[in-house]
């Protein structure tokens, strides 16, 4: 009897504590992240944020290329008990600038939307922890050619503020996350 009460016990808290994937992100992979990106505003704030001509008008074919996601992966960086997807796209060379966001679905919406969006990084390593995301850019020396920077790594904290992402330095934040805002 024991036995029972506690196995009925973990199956009614396994759900509580389980990520949700929202629907729109499919499988978190890079097919669904394209679908999730061009369903969204970042296209356009994408092209408007960089140099004209350079990102291809949204909707056309060479865009869908642009906005093909190489780095994806879905986590819960607010706390919400719901993934958000972190994708880095674009970049038809090895300098070109490398956009990556962080879209969300809210609750009680089916469409995801763009909660923080950096257009303009280029040589760029992201990495997912917890609670946070840490863009790590590479610099390049007045010496090095195009293609290869090797000088020291920028490093900025990408975390949920309460009612937003954003940028919070260069260390990492405590885990402690704030409530997500009321739904």
């Amino acid at each position: 009897m024991i036995v029972a009460a506690a196995s009925v016990s973990m199956l009614v808290a396994g759900p509580a504590q389980a990520d949700v994937t929202p629907e729109a992100f499919g499988n978190c992979g890079k097919r669904a992240a394209r679908s999730a990106i061009l369903a969204t505003d970042v296209p356009a704030r994408v092209k408007a944020a960089l140099p004209e001509g350079y990102v291809p008008d949204p909707g056309t074919r060479l865009a869908r290329f642009y906005f093909r996601p190489y780095f994806v992966e879905c986590s819960d960086l607010n706390g919400d008990n719901r993934r958000e997807l972190i994708a880095q796209f674009g970049g038809s060379t090895v300098s070109s600038p490398t956009p990556w966001t962080i879209l969300e679905v809210p609750r009680g919406r089916t469409e995801p939307r763009a909660a923080f969006l950096q257009p303009s990084v280029s040589y760029l390593d992201l990495l997912v922890r917890r609670r946070y995301v840490a863009e790590r850019q590479k610099t390049l020396r007045p010496t090095d050619p195009n293609c290869c920077p090797s000088g020291p790594v920028k490093t900025r904290i990408v975390r949920w503020t309460g009612t937003r992402f954003e940028y919070a330095g260069r260390r990492p934040p405590d885990e402690d996350v704030p409530d997500p805002p009321p739904d």
